[in-house]
């Protein structure tokens, strides 16, 4: 490993290492039986109206009701949802299992709050909320092709209905559609005054207590225009902005809820900040919530599910925009290395051996490169004395050294920029590979073997009963075996004396620093490393033959 090589695996452990640092109070909900009604100044005067405001206040005020579950379960997921309000109480999917115990479902909803709330102004001013439903139906099971629908009603108490919420599911899809409708008050809805919320953010799902998984670093928020533009919020301030949008989105690391309708009726997106420590496993309230005020009573869509590239690319609404590519310059790679592990994967279904192969396939395709490389090193190291005679001759004389130089490098017939190459031909590749076992959801509990349980974690074979600085709070093994052949290849590739101390401080630092990076990710670059040393070998026992 020579100066350039080093240069560049210090550049991109800089770039994966500033990216891996750059990692995170809404009002409390009402109590589990009250139901508000806010009442403001009236902005419409003499209004002819079918249901009485003040009747429309005594069903709120004085009707006994006994809250209720409904129950939803579907080929993918398994929900709850409440008669009060016909708020959504838990959404669990059934194809990704919980961190704290692989034997339950993932639940993407904070334990105890609700989310999906509506809330209607009409033009007197009156304002409701937090409604007592009754449903048609109180537990549905679907698969397949399969859809039903439950239909959610609030009335006042001659019976007359207030408002009604149609939620139809899919067996196998993630999201529902939601339709609203106030048949006796349709023509006392004041501007905008149909208001949907998801005021409680999603729930943490990862490992988070000494962030081993960024999971506090991605959560955020989206509003997408019908221009196609994507806007993401600040998960540290609250942000209220008043423009029609196709889509709003809420998300943590792995999981998103979208609130989407065919045609842009939503406006008014709020964002709500994000508050607290994140701890091991924590439950978060707030994380990151929005509001969207409807133009007009419509149907539109919720999606509560992974954030899987392919699965967005099914509502053909841009989700997939939200997706952590990284930069520009490597999202093609990004893209490619994703879809060539998930080509491979039916055939060999162990992720840890398809990444194995994808990088001796890597390693084989520059084999060329890296072997005119190690030679031009090779060639350096044996003029290096000649070097060192030009700048003891020529002391000072800066524009004289490299005269000298270059005419040794043509009588030589030495290349000092042929290690250039093979150096900067791997680092799009190996940023693509931080992106992706860092940021998408196809490796996430996909295990190797023995240990290595999960590709998207870092590898912990000994777990330490103290927290070390940068190093972290564990031991893994792939980062030792990597450490010990990057020094056993950059020994035998140090030109320059005066670079030694490199030969103990660059494995050092990847050792350090590659501690706490997704075992997937190691486990690719061990393997290049362990490549590249034995074509090294190879290629110095050929050159002394010949």
């Amino acid at each position: 490993m020579d100066k350039n090589t080093i240069t560049a695996m210090i550049l991109i452990a800089i770039v994966i290492i500033v990216s891996s640092l750059m990692n995170s109070n809404n009002e409390n909900f009402e109590k589990q039986h009250e139901v508000v009604v806010e009442k403001t100044t009236p902005n419409v005067e003499n209004q002819q109206i079918t249901t009485p405001v003040d009747q429309v206040i005594a069903t709120e005020d004085n009707v006994l009701f006994e809250e209720d579950t409904v129950f939803v379960e579907t080929d993918l997921f398994i929900a709850k949802f409440s008669t009060r309000g016909a708020a959504v109480l838990s959404w669990e999917l059934k194809n990704y299992k919980s961190r704290e115990d692989v034997n339950n479902n993932i639940n993407l909803l904070v334990e105890g709050t609700k989310n999906l709330l509506s809330e209607i102004k009409l033009t007197d001013g009156t304002i409701l909320k937090n409604l007592n439903f009754s449903s048609n139906l109180k537990d549905i099971h679907i698969s397949g092709e399969e859809s039903k629908s439950i239909n959610f009603t609030s009335r006042d108490n001659d019976g007359n209905i207030i408002l009604e919420k149609n939620l139809t599911f899919y067996g196998n899809r993630y999201h529902f559609d939601y339709d609203i409708s106030l048949p006796n008050l349709s023509n006392r809805i004041a501007e905008n005054g149909i208001k949907i919320s998801w005021p409680e953010g999603m729930n943490f799902t990862e490992v988070s207590g000494e962030n081993l998984n960024s999971e506090d670093y991605f959560i955020s928020s989206y509003t997408y225009d019908a221009s196609g533009n994507l806007t993401e919020y600040s998960r540290e301030e609250e942000i209220t902005e008043s423009k029609t949008i196709d889509w709003g989105a809420t998300r943590t690391k792995y999981f998103e809820t979208i609130i989407f309708a065919d045609k842009p009726i939503f406006n008014n997106f709020k964002t709500i900040p994000s508050i607290g420590k994140v701890d091991y496993h924590a439950i978060k309230r707030s994380d990151i919530g929005f509001e969207l005020g409807m133009k007009k009573i419509d149907k539109f869509k919720v999606y509560i599910g992974p954030m899987d590239y392919y699965e967005f690319k099914k509502y053909d609404k841009d989700f997939e925009s939200t997706l952590n590519w990284g930069w520009d310059i490597v999202r093609p790679f990004s893209w490619v290395i994703l879809n060539a592990l998930k080509l491979f994967y039916p055939l060999i279904p162990n992720y840890g051996v398809v990444i194995i192969l994808f990088s001796l396939v890597i390693n084989a395709l520059i084999l060329p490169f890296n072997i005119k490389a190690f030679k031009s090193t090779l060639a350096m190291k044996k003029i290096q004395p000649y070097l060192k005679e030009v700048k003891e001759k020529f002391p000072g004389d800066l524009q004289r050294q490299q005269q000298e130089t270059m005419a040794l490098y043509k009588k030589h017939k030495v290349n000092p920029f042929g290690t250039c190459l093979p150096s900067l031909i791997p680092m799009p590749i190996l940023y693509g590979f931080f992106i992706v076992f860092r940021s998408t959801i196809e490796f996430r509990s996909k295990g190797f073997m023995l240990w290595i349980d999960d590709l998207s974690l870092p590898e912990v074979f000994i777990t330490l009963p103290f927290n070390i600085p940068l190093y972290g709070g564990h031991i893994g093994l792939l980062p030792i075996i990597m450490a010990v052949f990057t020094y056993l290849q950059t020994k035998d590739t140090i030109t320059d004396q005066n670079q030694k101390m490199m030969i103990y401080m660059m494995p050092l630092m990847l050792l350090i620093f590659f501690n706490n990076f997704a075992s997937g990710l190691i486990l690719y670059y061990t393997i290049g490393t362990i490549f590249r040393y034995f074509q090294q070998l190879v290629t110095k026992r050929n050159l002394k033959v010949s």
